[in-house]
């Protein structure tokens, strides 16, 4: 068991990475929201996608799903998309 967690905690690892990767870049672009760090929200949208999968596992609607989406990125980024 404890291989299987530690290739999860890995998985975790890399998404995080491009999660990190891709807000340098929107800060690069002046993109983000002014006073963030982007270590910071790299663990925060981490955190929402965690938080994410455990609301489709509890079978919440698409706009609520939608909703949690659109206020995760208002918080990072100065326009949603």
């Amino acid at each position: 068991m404890p291989a299987i967690a530690n290739e999860a905690s890995d998985y975790l690892l890399e998404v995080r990475e491009l999660f990190l990767k891709r807000l340098i870049e929107a800060k690069n672009k002046n993109m983000l929201n002014e006073d963030k760090d982007v270590d910071a929200q790299a663990n925060f949208l981490l955190g929402v996608l965690a938080g994410f999968r455990v609301l489709c596992k509890m079978n919440f609607d698409a706009n609520a799903l939608k909703e949690v989406i659109d206020l995760a990125f208002s918080n990072v980024f100065k326009e949603a998309y």
